[in-house]
């Protein structure tokens, strides 16, 4: 029996916050995944076993911890880039920082970072706005700081910041600020309010100042050796999604791309955000489709026989749980969860993996492909990769998936996208599609279409079949 992969999360906090829960969280995923092939051990508070919090970076970084999370400051030295989210009032809320942290801003980040340390960035979890707390009095205005003692971030922007409040501001680790501070030699130290009891701090601090100054997010590293030598039938599955597309897309002649590539092509490709490289990303083009609708009733009455009929057509909009809530934990679409359902009862299709005959999905990138295939229920949850290794969405498959190429051949013109899938339905449905047409008569075809983020997103799904199927 080969031997479980051994991952060891850790963090700076008892296993009751919200970090831990996290952690736990993220390995229960992996559990779930991947089962008896992995071995997942917890270090809740590495400072309860004699290191300072700052060391997680280098626990990580040589592979003693395989994941862990700090707060940003601690990596300005080394990414001074990372100082911009530093900088004071920098978010008007909490809904504008975590679009910025979650959207291009944190991606930029999780660059620069990677780039100058032995890591892969995996996301960020929420500090959140600062407050400040001292010992001495009640802090109004600026004046009130002057000659206080407080213990800031590892941050040169912090520092200055509050220097030019009149503060006298020390930059220090975590560790040795609790210590300070129970010994009564600082007056004060700035935190969002959940770490300043945890860590027992306001029992020594009568004044609290929700001030929130900055804003803060803790990057969830893995240390990259191990993150690299993850389980290979997760990346040769998201290989394979842009092999079978690409292999797809060399039969259509409206193809922008109509070059077959192998799996090792892939692999092997220039990373463009880790873990995608060039091959799992679609390209960026121009394009324009236009469609005739009309009713069967006027469709007959102009000579028409050979009939495609609207069976389904269902849109689903986010309304704001995946951004607010933590029951979703970021692994699949809601909006196409919800969507495909709705679109299953009006068609009235009981089992979507035995009565649909094929799918065009919104392919931007092979992952996309890959989760979408679980949010339209033909695939089991966890199950994708395995059918998708097994062919069951190749164009001899069960279920074709991006017959035409998909958007990865096709490249992503917005608006036009929608409409090429449901022409490629159109021409399957009548046995019109040249090299690329399904041997077995297809009776039922679907498409799905999505925009914006994951967190928040419209999703469309339509189904179209033969006239009285």
């Amino acid at each position: 029996m080969t031997k479980p992969i051994q991952i060891r999360m850790g963090g700076y906090g008892p296993p009751t916050t919200g970090f831990s829960k996290s952690l736990k969280f993220i390995g229960d995923k992996l559990e779930a995944e991947f089962g008896g092939r992995i071995d997942i051990k917890y270090v809740w508070n590495v400072m309860d076993l004699g290191f300072k919090a700052e060391d997680i970076i280098w626990l990580v970084e040589h592979g003693m911890l395989t994941l862990g999370y700090q707060s940003s400051s601690y990596f300005t030295d080394r990414v001074p880039e990372l100082g911009f989210v530093d900088l004071p009032f920098l978010f008007a809320n909490n809904a504008q920082a975590r679009a910025a942290m979650d959207g291009e801003l944190g991606a930029f980040l999780a660059r620069k970072t990677e780039e100058r340390n032995n890591y892969r960035i995996l996301g960020w979890f929420e500090n959140g706005f600062r407050h400040i707390s001292n010992k001495l009095r009640p802090i109004h205005l600026p004046a009130d700081m002057k000659g206080m003692k407080i213990r800031v971030l590892p941050s040169e922007i912090q520092r200055r910041t509050f220097e030019l409040l009149g503060a006298m501001a020390m930059r220090m680790d975590l560790t040795e600020a609790i210590a300070m501070i129970k010994a009564g030699m600082l007056d004060a130290q700035e935190n969002p309010l959940a770490n300043t009891v945890t860590y027992g701090v306001h029992k020594f601090h009568k004044f609290h100042t929700l001030s929130s100054h900055f804003y803060i997010s803790r990057p969830i590293f893995f240390h990259r050796p191990s993150f690299d030598a993850w389980p290979d039938d997760l990346k040769r599955a998201m290989a394979h999604v842009s092999v079978k597309s690409h292999a797809n897309g060399a039969k259509n002649p409206k193809a922008h791309l109509r070059k077959e590539i192998d799996i090792d092509t892939v692999m092997n490709a220039p990373m463009i955000a880790d873990p995608l490289g060039l091959f799992d990303c679609c390209g960026v083009s121009d394009g324009a489709a236009c469609a005739i609708v009309t009713t069967p009733e006027l469709a007959k009455s102009l000579g028409k026989s050979d009939i495609i009929s609207v069976k389904a057509l269902q849109l689903a909009v986010s309304n704001g749980l995946e951004a607010q809530h933590n029951s979703w934990d970021g692994s699949y679409f809601a909006t196409t969860r919800i969507a495909s359902t709705r679109a299953y009862e009006e068609a009235r299709i009981k089992n979507p993996r035995e009565q649909i005959s094929l799918i065009e999905v919104h392919d931007c990138f092979s992952i996309t492909e890959l989760v979408t295939m679980e949010d339209l229920h033909i695939s089991p949850e966890g199950g994708a990769i395995k059918d998708v290794l097994d062919g069951f969405y190749d164009a001899d498959g069960t279920i074709p998936c991006q017959i035409d190429g998909g958007l990865k051949c096709f490249g992503h013109p917005i608006g036009a996208s929608g409409l090429r899938m449901i022409y490629e339905m159109y021409l399957q449905l009548l046995g019109r599609a040249g090299a690329r047409q399904r041997k077995q008569p297809p009776v039922f075809g679907l498409t799905m279409n999505l925009g914006g983020f994951p967190h928040q997103n419209v999703c469309s799904v339509s189904i179209v079949g033969r006239y009285g199927a």
